[in-house]
């Protein structure tokens, strides 16, 4: 007999009488540099009760709502000796399967469409989505579950395709509410926005892959910062769901922690919805963190001659000093950061270094430990757009975005080199995610 059981966020268990396949744990503590938390923890009991009954484990991208590296560390034992076999995505870096097999899992990467089997009525098959998200089609029995979590889908035809390979499914599982930086405190308009745009995506899913049944996850988060917590506002809840497909095709079902269900009798649960209502209703009694170290301008020069240093290390000097000069482009050009915690301007170039700014003008505000962070870790700036904890002028964000988001690109294994004279295809989508968002901005 199949069972789905929902555990947290982007966590759920599917089992049968033989093996069970948890996806995604995250069960506590705070991520994307103090920038988000879970409405709702899971206890070490609980933890411990669920890893006792599972064989797999699946990890859709690194983003670490859903790859915990403190999760694996904490329960390596278990895991070991339980020996739940971990899957994943391949991927160009393999910095996710290395950490793994590093710390003595056994870790299996997953070719694109290739299809694993867990037994003979049980298999699932990856699909890589855009950079570095991943689907996961499972199939149980004669059910299929399809768990898009985060998978941006940015056009109709992709979801056709991805739909025509792995549809009809019996039950959708995606992401139901924005999860970023969205322009700014004073942009409630695009916040609105864009929790609505993700009730059409879903219902766009849901249609494309035939589906009627759909368990909205990988949005039980709330943005914990002071900095960021106003984009709490706009969060859609149960009810916004429930309003929006009313009168579709389509049941929504709200999962709480730990509810376990037949896969053929899963059905909408009011006490479910309810709970998730009422942690989203009081979101602002929940804790919020502040930044309280102030890193020296010295220090911040420091670590920025260390960031060009890798920069340069895998990125060609000469190609980015010409895309620079390009007028269309506006890439890797001068940006003013106003660092509010010690009311300082600094000027950032990726090619003199950082000094001081006495001018008034800022493109970007924010606090230093922010901007050191974004220096430390590759995928620094990654996570600043996600925990949207800086403020910025009219074109900022699309400047620093040029400037600094090469961390990211290397963390994906895209390298500014020669070779990528031939790839137009990446720089073109990836000013195009940025013109997207600079249009949301001035449209305020």
């Amino acid at each position: 007999m199949a069972h789905i059981q929902f555990i947290n966020h982007a966590s759920i268990l599917v089992s049968d009488n033989k093996n069970g396949i948890l996806t995604d744990p995250w069960y506590s503590g705070c991520i994307f540099n103090n920038g988000w938390r879970l409405l709702h923890e899971t206890s070490e009991d609980e933890i411990e009760t669920i890893l006792n009954q599972i064989t797999h484990i699946w990890i859709s991208h690194e983003h670490p709502d859903h790859f915990s590296p403190p999760f694996f560390l904490k329960y390596q034992k278990l895991i070991i000796d339980r020996k739940i076999k971990i899957l994943f995505q391949h991927t160009k870096d393999k910095r996710v399967i290395n950490f793994l097999k590093s710390k003595n899992f056994e870790a299996i990467e997953i070719k694109d469409n290739s299809n694993y089997v867990i037994n003979e009525n049980f298999s699932v098959r990856v699909q890589n989505i855009d950079f570095y998200d991943s689907s996961l089609i499972l199939k149980i029995g004669d059910k299929t579950i399809i768990n898009t979590n985060d998978c941006p889908f940015e056009n109709q035809s992709e979801l056709d395709d991805f739909a025509k390979k792995y549809g009809p499914a019996d039950i959708l599982l995606t992401q139901f509410s924005y999860a970023a930086w969205k322009g700014g405190k004073d942009n409630v308009e695009w916040r609105k926005k864009a929790a609505l745009e993700k009730l059409f995506k879903i219902e766009k899913q849901a249609i494309a892959l035939n589906c009627k049944k759909i368990i909205p996850f990988a949005s039980f988060v709330y943005f914990s910062n002071n900095e960021n917590r106003y984009l709490n506002d706009e969060m859609n809840s149960p009810s916004n769901l429930e309003e929006f497909f009313k009168n579709k095709d389509q049941e929504i079902v709200f999962m709480k922690p730990q509810e376990k269900c037949e896969i053929d009798k899963i059905s909408t649960n009011i006490e479910s919805s309810n709970f998730w209502s009422e942690k989203i209703e009081n979101v602002n009694l929940l804790p919020f963190f502040d930044y309280e170290k102030e890193i020296s301008i010295e220090e911040l020069s420091k670590k920025f001659d260390k960031y060009r240093e890798r920069v340069f290390k895998k990125n060609s000097y000469t190609l980015i000093k010409l895309i620079s000069i390009f007028p269309f482009l506006k890439a890797f050009r001068d940006i003013k950061i106003k660092l509010y915690d010690n009311d300082t301007i600094i000027n950032v170039s990726i090619f003199k270094g950082l000094s001081l700014c006495d001018e008034n003008f800022y493109d970007v505000q924010m606090h230093s430990e922010s901007f050191a962070f974004i220096l430390d870790n590759e995928f620094g700036f990654d996570t600043l757009t996600v925990n949207g904890n800086f403020e910025c002028q009219n074109t900022g964000f699309s400047k620093i975005a040029k400037l600094l988001s090469l961390g990211s690109l290397n963390a994906m294994g895209i390298n500014i080199t020669i070779n990528f004279i031939f790839r137009p295809d990446i720089y073109l989508l990836f000013i195009q995610k940025l013109f997207k968002a600079q249009k949301n901005i001035l449209s305020e």
